[in-house]
């Protein structure tokens, strides 16, 4: 059933292109105190009286007024009864005279300051009478006066420190954000540590070379989310630890990660020099050489499920693991480091045909190693 509004003259329906809302006809709440019961019977009253027709054998309860009756957009709370939104007020055709809503907001604005004085006194007579009575014992003939602006001095200081101390929490709020900018600012052991890159400095020149290309997130905030992506290559963290770290779920750890590692790849691709292999051959490690040669990447493979597609199967079969199997190509420098890895390929395919591959088509072109697989 599509919701439409029910004041005269309003053709509104509902439509999920708009952001317009419908509200209910008020019911009358039974099951609470008298007074809530007073007012729920009036302000459905006074709705009924707003919309002014004759819903006489009609379900009162299919009855819907839109958010363009309500000045704020939006009907109030029920206890809040000097609001102008308490019942529909504008747009409502012929059939209701209101006041307007500039007339009715500041209405409305004054009986809430006045209540709020009202409030105020009622605190700092409270306070009055809660005060030991050791002046006017001392004095013996005190002001009402006196009493009154000690108290109110009393009060106002007492504000103004609650100011400040709110203030400082505000402060140390900023710097407990977890992994804020502030965190790592002028520490570059935290730098290094979590991340890997080797001061401060560093790490912003890589956020805003990365900044404009970096997908926001509703619950982290970019820096956050680069943060959280370099503490997971730099330290291998598992998805549950970091969602603890960062407040967040382990699912919006896990597309954070997958959006960002994308970005990243994009974007610091070009960074990545390839020296040729003369190059290497001539900065080559000694100890290198001595136990590896020339020997700079290999082939594992990855045992995986017997696949139920019977395709699938006979392509990952391996008859050297005599098992379901993926290959991959890793390389690695010199130094042990990880730089590269090839995509998967099915169990049945050599190794030699991947090392081929990738010597055609990654830089630098060295000789790679080759498992033991004969070709079937």
């Amino acid at each position: 059933m599509v919701n439409s509004c029910s004041v005269f003259k309003c053709h509104n329906k509902a439509n999920k292109s708009d952001n317009r809302k419908f509200f209910r006809l008020p019911e009358i709440i039974l099951h609470q105190d008298d007074r809530t019961r007073e007012l729920s019977t009036e302000r459905r009253r006074s709705w009924l009286a707003r919309l002014g027709q004759d819903f006489t054998g009609k379900n009162l309860s299919n009855i819907r007024v839109c958010s363009d009756h309500f000045i704020s957009g939006q009907k109030s709370a029920l206890y809040d009864r000097e609001n102008p939104d308490w019942a529909p007020s504008i747009n409502l055709g012929s059939t209701a005279s209101t006041p307007s809503p500039l007339v009715a907001t500041g209405r409305f604005a004054r009986r809430r300051a006045r209540s709020e004085k009202c409030e105020a006194a009622r605190v700092l007579l409270s306070i009055g009478e809660s005060c030991e009575p050791s002046l006017e014992e001392e004095a013996g003939t005190s002001s009402q006066t006196d009493l009154s602006s000690l108290v109110i001095d009393s009060v106002f200081n007492e504000l103004a420190h609650v100011k400040k101390e709110n203030d400082s929490f505000r402060e140390q709020l900023k710097t407990q954000t977890p992994y804020c900018i502030e965190f790592f600012k002028e520490n570059d052991d935290k730098v290094k540590y979590f991340t890997g890159l080797t001061s401060f400095l560093v790490l912003m020149e890589l956020f805003g070379y990365l900044e404009g290309h970096l997908p926001a997130k509703v619950l982290l905030s970019k820096f956050q989310c680069l943060i959280m992506t370099l503490m997971k290559l730099r330290l291998d963290l598992s998805n549950v630890f970091l969602a603890y770290q960062f407040s967040v779920s382990t699912s919006t750890i896990s597309r954070t990660f997958e959006d960002y590692i994308h970005v990243m790849y994009h974007r610091m691709k070009p960074l990545v020099y390839w020296p040729d292999r003369e190059s290497l051959q001539k900065t080559m490690p000694m100890q290198f050489r001595e136990h590896f040669g020339k020997k700079c990447a290999n082939c594992f493979e990855v045992f995986i499920d017997k696949p139920s597609n019977m395709l699938a199967r006979a392509e990952t079969w391996s008859s050297y693991k005599h098992h379901n199997t993926v290959k991959f190509l890793i390389g690695i420098t010199p130094q042990g480091n990880y730089y590269m890895s090839t995509r998967r390929v099915f169990g049945d395919i050599q190794c030699i045909h991947v090392n081929s591959k990738q010597s055609k088509n990654e830089q630098p072109q060295s000789e790679h190693l080759g498992a033991r697989l004969k070709k079937t």
